[in-house]
This record gives C-alpha cells, structure tokens and sequence, in this order.
C-alpha cells in the first residue's frame, strides 16, 4: 500500500487542454509563479512527493543519478518534501524504468508515435527525453488539480528545445468520478476524451500506468 499525504483545489470539470509548442524565445526569463497547493487533495500531494524524490534523485552527483529531471524541485514544492523528506525509493527505480521503456517503443520497429501517461501526476517524461524529433505525441492525463499547479510552472521554465522534444497534449479527467452518463462505463469517459485531444487509436501506442493502479476502487 502506497501512503498518501494528506496536505495537498478540489478537482473541476473534466476538460481537455492541448497544450502545443509556444513560440516563447526562452521560458527562463519569466517569473515563476506563486506557489500553489493541492487544497486537501491527497493523491495530488502524492504526486508532489514523487517529484520530490525525483529531484533529490537529480540533486546527486553526475556520475551516481539515474535520470535528469531539473523541473522536479520546482514541481515538488515545499509540499512535496513535506512527507518523508521527499524520499521514495521505488520512485527513483521506477522514474528510470519508465524512461527507459518510454524510449524504447518510440525508438523500436513497431511505429509507435503515440506515448499515453495515465495518472501521469508531475512527471515530466515529455519535456525531458530525446524522442525521435517530430514525430511523437505525449498524452498527459490526471486530475484537473494536477494541471492547474504543473503547467504555469512548466510554462515558466520550458525552453525552446525542451517544447521541440515532442507535441505534449494534456487530458484533464477525474478517473474516479466519471459524469452521469458514463457512469456504468468509466473509462469510457477518459478514452472519449483522449480521442477528442488527438488520440488515434488506429496508430500504434505505448501506455504507461505508473502509480494509477493504488488509488482505483476496486
């Protein structure tokens, strides 16, 4: 069992919110924006503390760290270190894994040009690796909350070559509380609203569910 903080606004309405490449000349030179919380959210805060874990992660030295990931501090937030110290070994492991299949199924045979992060929470897998250039879309889905503390941060810090590493597409979508009508089918909910953003289910994917399954009733 996975623990969830507790101290991390309550989720809206489900949206979609593309968000493409912009033509900033270099994100770094705005301001960073005031520090928002998860209003109570707990699984939001968890996903702070992952981020947390990943940024000590990225804070060793060169030769030790599994991975780079310089937006993980920011995202973390004085929240994300708040439970256990921001530490959470299977993250670290798991943050690598990921990564590695991630690249893996872009850069394989099978054609894969579509990356779908369920719960994807803070990560930041599509402004990060070197996918293949123009040619791989990202599909970022989590709670609406997830959003609205992640993308002023990224929209702050992104350069120009980090928005180039592929086309990100963000899907705001509560899994656990579907609207009426697809009440007896909840992941018809999400998967209407990934094919509205952009998803083609004819071209070949790679999923990852990479925390999701803890929270999911049963």
């Amino acid at each position: 069992v996975i623990p969830t903080p507790s101290s991390c606004p309550t989720s809206k309405a489900s949206r979609v919110h593309i968000r493409h490449r912009r033509p900033h000349s270099h994100a770094t030179n705005a301001s960073m924006p005031a520090e928002q919380t998860c209003g109570g959210d707990g699984v939001a805060a968890t996903a702070r503390w992952i981020a947390a874990a990943r940024a000590l992660e990225h804070e060793r030295r060169d030769g030790d760290r599994m991975f780079n990931d310089r937006f993980a501090r920011t995202l973390a937030g004085e929240e994300g270190f708040q439970f256990r110290g921001g530490s959470a070994p299977i993250a670290v492991s798991r943050t690598r894994f990921f990564d590695d299949a991630a690249l893996a199924a872009v850069e394989g045979g099978e054609g894969v040009t579509q990356v779908v992060s369920m719960a994807v929470g803070m990560c930041t897998r599509a402004v990060r690796l070197s996918f293949p250039p123009e040619r791989v879309t990202c599909f970022e889905l989590d709670k609406p909350v997830i959003f609205d503390i992640k993308e002023p941060i990224l929209d702050t810090m992104l350069t120009l070559r980090e928005r180039a590493l592929c086309r990100r597409v963000v899907v705001p979508v509560d899994f656990e509380r579907p609207p009426p009508h697809h009440a007896r089918d909840p992941s018809g909910h999400w998967a209407e609203l990934l094919v509205n953003a952009g998803f083609d289910p004819a071209l070949p994917s790679m999923w990852m569910l990479e925390g999701l399954t803890y929270y999911l009733p049963p």
